[in-house]
């Protein structure tokens, strides 16, 4: 099974509380929460890490 790393960037987590105009609704565990689903449909596992910098 292959195995994907998900590297999230500085200012993730600001999704779904600013400029909801411009990125949209979602929050971080939304977006974490699609891309599990989608990895998990196509057999894909996968490691999410959010960088804090």
């Amino acid at each position: 099974m292959p195995k994907i790393l998900i590297l999230h960037g500085a200012g993730m987590n600001m999704r779904g509380k600013a400029q909801l105009d411009v990125f949209g609704p979602m929050t971080l565990p939304q977006y974490d929460e699609h891309i599990r689903k989608y990895a998990s449909e196509l057999g894909i596992d996968i490691e999410i890490f959010h960088s804090n910098i």
